[in-house]
């Protein structure tokens, strides 16, 4: 599997108010995973508009999604939206890596578009993504997944490039797997 980082940048009105504005859709994805959070302008809202998805489903699915602390699965269009519960780089995110992939090897997802660091507010959670790289990259997980396109907001692509620096040391050649864009 190979992951592509995708840095995304956003215009200044975006930083001041806080709130993501503009959702830059990838090519060739089967599906989209976001974080479940209706509220405002969120990626949740720009990718459910994008998929004709009307606001009530999107604040169903996200309550439902983050009360079960599970991945909800949204598939009446193509990609399919895959939300994954809020856990603020507070929660435990081990069991939501798993849960994920067991979402795209359901679906049978070969090209995912993750989302969840695209836009970051305060910093980017070390553990959190360490979570998910190991989990990934490690060859005995079982997963469809060809590619994830990881969207990285460039204020924090420094810090998510070290991270992945370091792990790719200790991951057997997870650094032939990596392009940065």
């Amino acid at each position: 599997m190979q992951i592509i980082f995708r840095s995304l940048h956003h215009n200044p009105h975006e930083i001041i108010m806080g709130q993501f504005i503009w959702f830059y859709p990838c090519d060739g994805v089967d599906a989209i995973s976001v974080t479940a959070n209706p509220e405002g302008f969120t990626t949740q809202n720009r990718v459910g508009q994008l998929l004709g998805y009307t606001q009530d489903e999107m604040v169903v699915a996200a309550n439902e999604c983050n009360l079960r602390f599970e991945i909800a699965i949204l598939n009446k269009s193509t990609p399919s939206l895959l939300l994954v519960p809020q856990t603020r780089g507070k929660k435990d995110s081990s069991f939501l890596v798993q849960d994920l992939v067991s979402a795209c090897n359901e679906l049978n997802v070969k090209n995912l578009h993750f989302t969840h660091y695209g836009f970051i507010q305060n910093r980017l959670s070390e553990s959190e993504v360490i979570e998910i790289v190991t989990f990934m990259m490690n060859p005995l997980t079982q997963n469809t997944l060809r590619s994830i396109i990881w969207d990285i907001d460039v204020r924090a692509k420094s810090d998510l490039k070290s991270i992945y620096q370091n792990l790719s040391n200790k991951l057997p050649r997870s650094h032939e797997k990596a392009i940065w864009l």
